[in-house]
């Protein structure tokens, strides 16, 4: 996947509010992700992971409302 200028910069930004702490594997998910922009959000969908899309859209916090599983 190619990602352009401003999906990186929606990338880094996202990654560094909600995954710095605590989430050390979000460049190598990257590669496998579809990235979006609604309502001025990023909307990562994270297919490689299972989530639950419904409550991963609805969620402010992504991360802390879902639940990761990385088998």
């Amino acid at each position: 996947m190619t990602l352009g200028l401003r999906d990186e910069a929606y990338i880094s930004n996202y990654q560094k509010k909600y995954l710095k702490a605590n989430f050390t594997g979000f460049n190598d998910i990257v590669a496998h992700t579809t990235l979006a922009q609604k309502n001025n959000e990023l909307v990562i969908l994270l297919d490689e992971l299972s989530l639950d899309l419904e409550s991963f859209n609805q969620s402010s916090d992504c991360f802390s409302a879902t639940k990761i599983n990385r088998e």
